[in-house]
């Protein structure tokens, strides 16, 4: 989907609640002087196709001043949003200094630390939310250990959420047909030198998923796709019924809410997580 088309559709969603979102991502707007020339371009396409993510996002989390870690928040969208609507929100990314203005702007704090290799600065039971969002598929080197830090740095109470591309049946059938959708590593790879993070180095099942969210220390509460109906109404209901079997096959981003693995003796079923998330 397009960029302009994606943000139109989200402007178009009839939520009251999500208007003060609205208003600070249609405002983020004309930050865009903040960021580096070089990426300028792919941080309002960014912007504009993930605004309904970030809407989701924040739904889906409790009452604001809400003490939340963002791991990878460049490109910033959702740390500023966060900010903005009452949250205290600290930041850690690869290279935080990429758009240091934006973070000025909005008394932002930000760490370098590479997630993989480094633990985290903060003491363990630290925050009540850790975001991961959109960081799983570009980890080459532990991810799992990435999981770990963030399953150390939330309190007792503490849920992750996280959200990733995953491989659908219908990657599995192109794949058949000689298409791969893991993406061209050249590409990929190339990312490290102009935008100053690695492209998309690995796509997981969601079965993998939860292996490594299980691994890591946590428990899934609940997992969905993005997209789902939202509405109460039975025939609406019933229609968004219809549309999950078209999202299991076509949609590839997937979301997962988790706690820590003491408070539960078992996993968690997948569910329709956004009826929840906006109820």
């Amino acid at each position: 989907m397009d960029a302009a088309v994606a943000f139109l559709f989200f402007l178009c969603m009839p939520y009251r609640k999500w208007r003060p979102i609205k208003r600070v991502l249609c405002a983020l707007f004309q930050d865009v002087d903040l960021v580096p020339p070089r990426l300028q371009g792919w941080w309002t396409a960014y912007l504009a196709y993930h605004a309904l993510r970030y809407a989701l996002t924040v739904r889906a989390l409790p009452s604001p001043k809400t003490r939340i870690l963002e791991i990878g928040s460049v490109p910033g969208h959702l740390t500023v949003l966060l900010k903005q609507l009452g949250h205290e929100v600290i930041g850690v990314d690869l290279a935080p200094t990429r758009i240091a203005p934006l973070w000025k702007k909005y008394e932002i704090e930000v760490a370098k630390v590479d997630v993989e290799q480094e633990p985290l600065p903060f003491e363990t039971g630290s925050f009540d939310i850790v975001l991961m969002l959109e960081v799983l598929e570009h980890l080459r080197i532990n991810p799992l250990r990435a999981l770990k830090e963030a399953r150390r740095v939330l309190k007792g109470e503490g849920r992750l959420i996280l959200s990733t591309p995953r491989i659908t049946p219908i990657h599995r059938l192109l794949f058949l047909l000689g298409k791969s959708y893991q993406g061209d590593p050249a590409v990929e790879f190339e990312r490290l030198e102009w935008l100053g993070h690695m492209g998309h180095i690995r796509l997981y099942e969601v079965r993998e998923i939860r292996r490594l969210l299980n691994r890591a220390g946590f428990v899934i509460e609940s997992c969905g796709y993005r997209g789902k109906s939202i509405s109460p109404h039975r025939l609406q209901a019933r229609i968004a019924r219809i549309l999950d079997w078209a999202l299991f096959l076509f949609w590839p981003l997937i979301f997962f809410r988790c706690r820590p693995a003491q408070q539960v003796a078992s996993g968690g079923e997948c569910v329709n997580l956004h009826l929840k998330l906006l109820n």
